[in-house]
């Protein structure tokens, strides 16, 4: 629902169907890897990394699916809490990584073309970036005044105040991780999903696009369904309350 009302614009083009392929072959991935992590079987974990291929043959959008496969590891999956498949967990994930390592450097590649384009902005200029994610967000939560591409952040606008914003926060799902490991996991991946983005700006302004949210929305709805699913209510009244 939430990528839904990011999907409105004026006059949709032919294009904006890969933007919305990436993702659903991304979450095809996920399933299947949640999949093989219940199975085992070696065939499922392939078809999980095909998948996410495919998904990086529409849009990039999906780059960093690995560092989520991960949080899923940690949690609601634990497989982590056995210190001796550590080792076997994150080698699993090299192929996942392979993938996502030649998506951005085929992106990188085809954005170093263009000339004004500075890829490591957000690197170099931190806020820049936390503006850029700060705006992402809002976006997110409040689908309102949608147009097709916004004017994120800018050397000359940029304030401290997203910066130590993402800190506190940042700060305060790091202490209730225990309690509320939903919302770090889902915090943890829409960041980490849109760095990628954000990496990159012209002439010193990061662009935004609303269908930069598409797979970094997940993570949020998958969030909200994990914590539904612990609610203090009646288990029959979990599951409807989780979907």
């Amino acid at each position: 629902a939430v990528a839904a009302a990011a999907c409105i614009r004026a006059a949709p083009r032919a294009s904006d169907a890969a933007n919305l392929l990436a993702p659903f072959f991304a979450l095809i991935s996920v399933l299947i890897y949640i999949e093989y992590c219940v199975s085992g079987s070696k065939r499922r974990l392939g078809w999980s990394v095909l998948f996410f291929a495919f998904s990086g043959l529409c849009r990039w959008r999906a780059v960093a699916l690995p560092f989520g496969l991960l949080l899923l590891d940690i949690y609601p999956l634990r497989r982590l809490s056995n210190d001796g498949k550590v080792r076997a967990i994150l080698l699993e994930k090299l192929p996942f990584v392979a993938v996502s390592a030649a998506l951005f450097i085929v992106n990188a590649a085809g954005k170093s073309q263009i000339e004004g384009i500075d890829k490591l902005a957000w690197l170099r200029h931190p806020l820049l970036g936390s503006s850029g994610l700060v705006f992402y967000a809002w976006k997110t939560i409040f689908p309102s005044g949608l147009i097709p591409i916004y004017e994120a952040a800018s050397l000359s606008t940029a304030s401290v105040f997203p910066f130590f914003l993402l800190l506190s926060l940042g700060t305060v799902l790091f202490l209730a991780r225990r309690m509320i490991p939903e919302a770090a996991g889902a915090a943890l991946f829409f960041a980490a999903s849109l760095a990628p983005t954000l990496a990159s700006s012209r002439e010193g302004i990061v662009y935004a696009h609303d269908s930069y949210t598409y797979f970094p929305s997940m993570g949020i709805a998958a969030g909200l369904a994990l914590a539904a699913s612990r609610w203090p209510v009646r288990p029959r009244r979990r599951a409807p309350a989780a979907v």
